[in-house]
């Protein structure tokens, strides 16, 4: 019973996301994007960690970047539970280490305090108003701003070459706002990934265009559009 209790209550809220994504379009504030090809789906996590990939040769060797934590890695650990692989994860701001210093965590889950960006060097990461976990990259700190952090941050080739990895079976992305850059820069190591899952925040910015052009460059390296999340928030891409 309580089985399909949750089972209604996902197709409800999946059913309001819907429409709520459909209105946004409508005024102009997200855009529809349909998948390219088809490929077997897995979806894994819950809440806002729950992310769709592609299962295909997934297995214990398969090596996993997941970049923005916050306090939910109900993904990473189905994928550990799942495949037996080990999860690389990162997160540089505070709420996030704090959280995770309070779990008791598996072997294979491998935290790192970095946070990802188009340089190498540090940032001032700062928690805006109306986010709780979420630290957001700042270039201005916000005037209402809760907390603000000095931060440690690497490219995605330095941190594959310091770890030793010459590819990346699955790299997830859910960095507040600062995807765009990091994708621009990621184009040369692109070869290297089979999947990528990523979270666009163009409804921070009102602009859905910026994210058209971000899908549309990870296409041209070779990377596949084959889930968008009902919400129009997640992006599943395969080689």
């Amino acid at each position: 019973m309580r089985g399909l209790q949750r089972e209604v209550s996902a197709l409800c809220k999946n059913g309001i996301s819907i429409i709520e994504h459909r209105i946004r379009c409508a005024k102009g504030e997200d855009i529809r994007v349909r998948p390219s090809i088809r490929r077997a789906e897995l979806a894994l996590g819950s809440g806002d960690g729950r992310w769709v990939i592609s299962p295909d040769r997934f297995g214990p060797d398969s090596i996993v970047y997941s970049f923005g934590i916050g306090r939910n890695i109900t993904f990473d650990l189905a994928l550990i539970r799942r495949f037996g692989c080990k999860v690389y994860a990162f997160d540089p701001t505070p709420l996030a280490i704090q959280w995770l210093q309070s779990q008791t965590l598996p072997d294979s889950f491998l935290v790192y305090p970095w946070g990802l960006a188009a340089y190498d060097g540090s940032a001032v990461f700062a928690l805006p108003e109306s986010h709780s976990v979420s630290f957001v990259m700042a270039t201005d700190v916000p005037s209402k701003s809760k907390s603000v952090a000095q931060c440690q941050v690497r490219r995605l080739p330095t941190i594959r070459e310091l770890l030793g990895h010459d590819h990346i079976d699955l790299l997830k992305i859910d960095i507040e706002s600062s995807e765009y850059d990091v994708l621009d820069d990621m184009v040369a190591e692109s070869a290297r990934i089979d999947q990528l899952v990523v979270e666009f925040h163009h409804r921070w910015s009102r602009s859905p265009s910026r994210t058209a052009q971000a899908i549309s460059r990870i296409e041209e390296c070779g990377l596949r559009l084959f889930h968008v999340s009902a919400n129009g928030f997640e992006y599943s891409f395969v080689r």
